[in-house]
């Protein structure tokens, strides 16, 4: 049996070897082989450790209209509200701190979206804004809640569109199961490598089937499938749909496709040319379940489904893991387009930044330079959308023993903002909206229920709504100043 004082003791001896290092090493840290460096506590931070001021975020959070964050406070992280409270008060959006900017020469950047919201009373189509953007939006959040926001206000319903599957993130608004037998081939993460084609989906991927152990050997046909459940976690108007969209692109054989939803069953015939082909399915009572099954000798190039309503707004979130908003030169832009008008997209969101955070440079022009080529390509292909970029939000990394913001946070956040103007973009920071410089810590120890990861990078659920809600009122001040602009004749 070991003494108390031999393990106090030992302790002690360690405490002393470390201490002794430091002395030794008094800036921190220990050069290794080649550019490695191991870091400790430095004699500085140890005589005189640093403070570092708390942001505070709760004028910030109080700003945001009455949602079910300060309703159901004592809800899972996990578990979307009954209902979402709009203030819809002109007077109230025009008190929000930070506002959608514009370049000097396009002061009506967002004006293609606001007549086409003007126009959703007069007529019954359905228009489409698509949030492009990295790992912060996974899972659908912040679309979630601008998406659910929206339809409150000028109608729609439906989760938008959804792909076969996502292998590093679950949604909460609807869950997807599927064969082992499909593979992704997408724009970003390394995924593009085999795909022997340029013309991916509006989701920025496409998908195939291969031979599996439960396909049919008799025939050779392939089979696959995929299954999509509604969820209780999610918002009420995203849980509401009246209508499938089946998108797929070449097929090599044609063949059918047999979706069963809840108790229907329905045959589908698929054929098309390398041209985006759309098949079309009403749906009665918003079905919990709807299941695909492929049966075929070789695989169509499959996007995915939408589940939307027959007009309103649709509002789909499209995550891209790893990328920095740099990847659309891989696609068939041409191929997009015709996606983009055959869908009827009104805004196209970019929500971008924290995949060039941990590179740590003093200039980040090549980034400016590749960013707005990207979206420039956009705009010239369709000069009558709207584009939003959403900055970098803030990310932070540990200092001794406190949680600082990265130093080339705002570099980064200015290169994106010039390409945007550069590009006839509107521009929202919320880096500055989520509290500016050291913020991402506040998100992270809020109380009485936190608003970021430990990963200091990503929202959770809750902050995702806050930051979904504020991109909402963002928009809704710029509607309302549209629409006073019209009444006097601006």
């Amino acid at each position: 049996m070991v003494k108390p004082h031999k393990i106090l003791l030992l302790l002690v001896l360690v405490n002393l070897l470390l201490l002794g290092v430091i002395f030794i090493f008094p800036s921190g840290m220990i050069p290794l082989a080649g550019n490695y460096k191991l870091k400790f506590i430095s004699l500085e931070e140890l005589l005189h450790p640093k403070t570092v001021s708390k942001v505070d975020i709760d004028k910030i959070v109080k700003n945001v209209s009455d949602s079910s964050l300060h309703n159901h406070s004592g809800a899972s992280a996990e578990s979307a509200p009954d209902t979402l409270v709009l203030r819809d008060d002109p007077r109230q959006m025009a008190k929000i701190t930070y506002k959608i900017q514009y370049p000097d020469d396009r002061k009506n950047a967002l004006d293609a979206l606001f007549v086409s919201l003007d126009s959703l009373e007069k007529n019954d189509k359905l228009f489409r804004i698509l949030h492009y953007g990295d790992s912060q939006i996974e899972g659908d959040r912040i679309s979630s809640t601008l998406r659910e926001m929206l339809q409150l206000k000028f109608g729609g319903s439906g989760t938008g569109l959804i792909p076969i599957y996502e292998p590093n993130a679950s949604r909460h608004t609807i869950q997807i199961t599927q064969s082992d037998n499909w593979i992704k081939y997408a724009i970003y993460g390394g995924l593009f490598k085999n795909y022997d084609s340029r013309k991916y989906s509006m989701l920025c991927s496409a998908f195939r089937y291969y031979l599996s152990n439960d396909s049919s050997k008799a025939n050779n046909l392939v089979k696959a499938w995929v299954h999509y459940h509604k969820l209780i976690s999610a918002y009420p108007h995203a849980k509401k749909y009246e209508r499938m969209n089946l998108f797929y692109g070449k097929v090599p054989a044609p063949g059918n496709i047999i979706i069963n939803t809840d108790k229907k069953q329905h045959i589908i015939f698929l054929d098309g040319s390398d041209k985006f082909n759309i098949k079309t399915l009403d749906l009665d009572n918003s079905p919990e379940n709807i299941e695909l099954d492929f049966t075929n000798v070789y695989s169509p190039d499959v996007y995915g489904i939408s589940l939307d309503s027959k007009k309103g707004i649709a509002v789909d979130n499209v995550p891209m893991r790893g990328s920095s908003g740099t990847d659309f030169g891989r696609m068939d832009l041409n191929y997009l387009t015709q996606q983009i008008k055959r869908m009827n997209v009104r805004l196209m969101i970019f929500q971008y930044g924290v995949n060039v955070v941990p590179y740590v440079i003093d200039n980040y022009d090549f980034y400016e330079k590749t960013f707005y080529a990207n979206l420039k390509k956009f705009k010239d292909q369709n000069p009558d959308i709207s584009i939003l970029v959403i900055g970098v939000s803030d990310m932070s990394k540990k200092d001794g023993n406190n949680y600082v913001s990265y130093p080339n946070i705002e570099r980064i956040r200015d290169a994106q903002k010039r390409a945007a103007f550069r590009a006839g973009c509107a521009y929202w920071d919320l880096y500055e909206a989520m509290g500016g410089k050291n913020s991402m810590s506040s998100w992270v120890d809020a109380k009485p229920d936190a608003l970021a990861e430990k990963d200091y990078t990503h929202f959770n659920a809750r902050g995702a709504r806050i930051i979904g809600e504020m991109i909402f009122n963002a928009l809704m001040n710029e509607y309302y100043n549209h629409k006073g602009q019209k009444k006097k004749g601006i």
